[in-house]
């Protein structure tokens, strides 16, 4: 009895997939092809030559100083920072963690 039902799964099994490899074969199912952009000539793509290393030489035109705020750093990295003064306020009920060197 147990053969018998463990026969019957596996030849379930290979009907649906025989009727499923029929039903591709018939193209019924859409096919996805990608898509030859080379015909499509875009003026904003172009090309730029690579050093053997893979960078890109870059000419600088102009540059002006730039003021930056880090608010977060999601980084191993440590970031070097210079305190002139603490806000005392902000540590209310306990002692201020760092100690001013000049």
């Amino acid at each position: 009895m147990k053969s018998d039902k463990y026969t019957k799964i596996i030849l379930t099994v290979i009907a649906l997939n025989l009727t499923l490899i029929s039903l591709d074969n018939l193209s019924i199912f859409d096919k996805a092809y990608a898509d030859d952009s080379s015909n499509n000539h875009n003026p904003n793509n172009i090309t730029l030559p690579l050093n053997e290393n893979g960078t890109i030489d870059v000419r600088i035109v102009d540059s002006e100083e730039l003021d930056v705020s880090i608010t977060d750093i999601n980084t191993s990295d440590k970031l070097k920072v210079r305190l002139e003064e603490v806000d005392g306020s902000a540590f209310f009920f306990a002692d201020v963690p760092v100690v001013i060197q000049d």
